[in-house]
């Protein structure tokens, strides 16, 4: 490729990570929230039942007596239903986690019958 002048590079400020494996996608996750709760604190969320750092989409709802977080992101039309526990995990649009369910370890869409005991 160098022989051929196809090979380029870009400099990047910052840090860079390869996220195409969920497991990878999750620790740079983490990574960003922690990142954000240092340079900007008021995009985490801050609600009842929260721990750590958290992102929660204003579209999404969540239930009575949840714990979410650490390292959350709820995204778009999400329904987390009362009692649920979130944790270390990435919830896509439309996803739903029944009432007393547990989430946590990989992002997903989270389909109704998927939900953990």
């Amino acid at each position: 490729m160098a022989a051929a002048n196809q090979l380029f590079a870009l400099e990047l400020k910052g840090f860079w990570m390869d996220v195409g494996q969920p497991k990878d996608f999750l620790t740079g996750t983490c990574m960003y929230l922690n990142h954000l709760k240092h340079v900007k604190p008021e995009k985490l969320y801050e609600g009842p039942g929260t721990v750590g750092n958290v992102i929660v989409d204003p579209s999404a709802t969540i239930g009575a007596n949840c714990r979410i977080g650490p390292n959350v992101i709820i995204g778009p039309d999400v329904v987390i239903e009362d009692g649920a526990c979130i944790k270390r995990c990435v919830l896509l649009r439309g996803s739903r986690v029944r009432d007393r369910r547990s989430a946590s370890g990989f992002a997903w869409r989270m389909s109704p019958s998927s939900a953990k005991t």
